[in-house]
Order: C-alpha cells, then structure tokens, then sequence
C-alpha cells in the first residue's frame, strides 16, 4: 500500500476472493448500506506491478499527461495512445475517438514494451533489413479542408541508426493516399531534422532548417498543421519555426501507422515513443 506516495506498513495478508458480479466504484448495488461518502478522482487500474516511481507519477498527475499537471484541465485529443499496456496486440486509444483509433501492433518485427518509457510505459519499434518492420495501424484521421487544423504532439526517443530510407514515425495513409506524415531527415552532429510529408497530386516535404531531434534521449515533438497554410514546429515546448504550405492533400484511406508502415520497404523508425497524441 502507498499513501502519498510512501509505501506503508503491510500489517496482514489475504486471500482475494473471485468475484463475478459487476466491478463498481463508490458503493456497491447489492447492499444499500455498504456506500462511501466523499470525492474519488483519476480511478486507474494497471495489469502490471507498478514500482514507487511510477505511483508518485500517478499522484502528480503525469500518468495522464506528457507535460505533467493536471490532465483534467486540458481539452482531450482524439487519439492518446499511452503505450502503457505492457502485454497484448492492441495499443488502446485513450483520446475521445474512443475505439474506433484502437491500434492493432502489427509487423514483420513487432514493436516491444518497455516500462521505462518517458511516461511510465512506452513502445520500441525496430526493424531489420528491408522489409522486416513493426508499426501499430488504426484508422485514417484527414485533416480535410483548407484552413483546417491538427495538432501532434509525443516524446520520440530515436536510436543512432536509422534505416537507409525515410525513417517514418507517424504516417497517414500508405502511399499516394498520403494525407500527412512525420519523419526524420538526416542526422549531424548527433542530432536528426524533422520533415512533414505529404500528397497533393505530387509529393510534397517541408523539413525544418537545424538539426533538433537528439539521438538516444527523450524530446517532446510538437507540430501543428493549418492544412494549405503553413506548419509550425515546436520542441521540448518552444517554438522552432513556421513553414509556410499552399494547396490541400489527399484524403487517407489506408490507415495511419505509428513507427512504421506496412507501405514502401525501408520506410521504418528505429527507437522509443510514447504519449503519442493528435
């Protein structure tokens, strides 16, 4: 047990009971006199052994927020993919598109869990050769029409080696459906460029004009879009720069991909994510 944080004094041990009936919070339906009186907040359940660390984190409110703070007072995003799950095929949507953005972990090499993710957990994808590469894919989110917005936001943690390719961390829609797309370009210094990609009848990539992104440490990437007016990119909070765009793209159809896609070979990342949001 921890109160606070600190770990108190176990002073007795028991056998759970197996339980059918439905999971209730606040009191319980089969007896009127078994109620608690008072405020629950930020109810959260874990299928993994959490060490002091991550219960502190809990209590700060950074479980439930990249930036730390109070979750609660910021507007939801559609897709919030947490990376925190540590077993299974499914990188749940935590966003208000609910469901419907689950992704499924998918590849040749698929990604693995970590718990030492720059918020609790997190997911290192790698890939080998040409076509051996891991992705988690969901739905396809369209920015739509001109004058339209999104905002990315995640921490990326990149590995020294990137494959031969076009290192894609983040891509809507696999081909010439490319809606929009986030990669790195290039590495000097020790330090990789981020380029925006995508389709609108002809292939299309802005990249940001210093190198930025840090091999093997955790940076927070942010980047909004104003579909045919401009980018603006931001890191670690601070704005970077704004490059302006004209015309609108493609719709997606195939998918958006996190790490990968199961599109053109070699077009893969090589290291962590988390706290993936749009």
């Amino acid at each position: 047990f921890y109160l606070n944080g600190v770990q108190a004094p176990n002073t007795s041990n028991a056998t759970p009971n197996q339980m059918t009936s439905d999971f209730q919070i606040g009191g319980q339906s089969f007896d009127p006199t078994h109620y608690w009186n008072g405020k629950i907040d930020e109810v959260k359940i874990y299928n993994y052994a959490r060490t002091q660390k991550q219960i502190l984190q809990d209590m700060s409110g950074r479980a439930g927020s990249a930036s730390g703070g109070n979750a609660l007072s910021q507007k939801t995003p559609i897709i919030w993919y947490k990376m925190d799950e540590g077993v299974g095929t499914t990188a749940f949507n935590f966003g208000s598109g609910g469901s419907t953005y689950n992704a499924r972990i998918s590849g040749e090499t698929l990604p693995t869990y970590t718990k030492n993710g720059k918020v609790n957990g997190a997911l290192y994808f790698y890939g080998v050769g040409n076509t051996a590469r891991g992705y988690i894919l969901t739905n396809s989110l369209n920015i739509g029409a001109s004058g339209n917005q999104l905002t990315f936001s995640l921490w990326i943690k990149p590995d020294s080696t990137q494959n031969a390719g076009q290192p894609f961390f983040l891509r809507n829609g696999l081909g010439a459906d490319q809606n929009y797309a986030l990669r790195l370009n290039g590495v000097s210094g020790g330090k990789y460029k981020l380029t925006v990609d995508r389709y609108t009848g002809s292939w299309e990539g802005t990249t940001n004009t210093n190198y930025l992104i840090p091999i093997s440490q955790w940076s927070h990437i942010g980047v909004v879009l104003t579909e045919g007016v401009n980018w603006k990119y931001y890191l670690n909070g601070k704005y970077i720069e704004t490059i302006n765009v004209a015309g609108t793209a493609v719709t997606a159809t195939s998918g958006l991909s996190i790490g990968g896609h199961s599109g053109a070979w070699s077009q893969y990342f090589n290291g962590y994510l988390d706290e993936v949001k749009i």
